[in-house]
This record gives C-alpha cells, structure tokens and sequence, in this order.
C-alpha cells in the first residue's frame, strides 16, 4: 500500500468537492438552459476528479496496492521542488485574477512556468501572449462567458 497515493486521493476528492460546491456561487450567463451554463463543466470535471480519486484510494486497498510497501518518504525530495512551485505560482495566480483580471495574470503565470522550466525561447514568451488573448476572445465572445476584469478592464 502506497501511502501517498492514499493522500493524493483524499487531497484530489477534497479539491473535488471545493470546486463542485464553489459552481453554486458561479453567475449565470446569459447562454442558459436547463442543463448548459457557466457551472456544467466545472461540475463534469469535479465530478470526474472525484471518481479517479476514489479508484486511487480503493486501488490501494485490494491485493495489488498491498504488495507495494513504499512509504511517502520518497515524495519528499528534489524531484517534487517543480511540482510545488507551480502550486505556488497557481495560488498567486488566483490571488491576482480577482485584482489584475484574467489577461495579466495568466500571461505571467505562462512566462513563469516557461522560467520555472529554464525556457528561453522567445517564440513561447509571444506564443503566450497570443494563446491567452485567443482563449479571452472565445471565452468572452463565443462562450460569453464573463472573466475577471480586475482593475486593469480586461
């Protein structure tokens, strides 16, 4: 039994749940009907995250997750540095979306990974630039669906 893979799966049903109860709290859109709307996907999602994490709990508990008896302390080393500063670059991230709006942030949350990964292409810096304002366009224009404006307005 691998303990981590127990903790991840409880940390992923949890998240699963935050976000699940967090669409009751979404705006509607003006694209509405009975079942489509700004909650529909963000819920398909939850709703996915919580069965893979219930699978990896309740793998860990039949004969085969048994006969693995590594511990968590292999997760505590460099290799997981990355891994948690994403996270942290990620709450910054949400931090800054109700202030900055959806553009700023999301831009420099790309070009942070990009550093984070020691990439220096200045094709992926404008790459950025244009996948996000692409995304801003179909989402706000297409899905009309509102992003945050922050104090900058777009």
């Amino acid at each position: 039994m691998r303990i981590i893979n127990i903790i991840t799966g409880i940390l992923f049903l949890l998240l699963s749940v935050f976000i699940f109860v967090s669409t009751f709290f979404f705006k509607q859109t003006l694209i509405a009907d009975m079942f489509l709307g700004a909650t529909f996907f963000p819920r398909i999602v939850a709703g996915f995250m919580a069965v893979l994490s219930g699978m990896l709990i309740a793998g860990q508990f039949s004969p085969a997750g048994k006969a693995d008896t590594r511990t968590a302390g292999f997760f505590f080393n460099r290799k997981i540095l990355k891994p948690v500063t994403i996270i942290l670059f990620l709450a910054v991230y949400l931090v800054l979306l109700d202030y900055l709006g959806f553009f700023i942030p999301t831009v420099a949350l790309f070009w942070s990974v990009l550093l984070l990964f020691k990439e220096h292409k200045k094709s992926y810096y404008i790459t950025g630039i244009i996948f996000v304002a692409v995304i801003e366009l179909i989402f706000s224009r297409v899905f009309q669906v509102q992003l945050p404006a922050g104090i900058v307005g777009f």
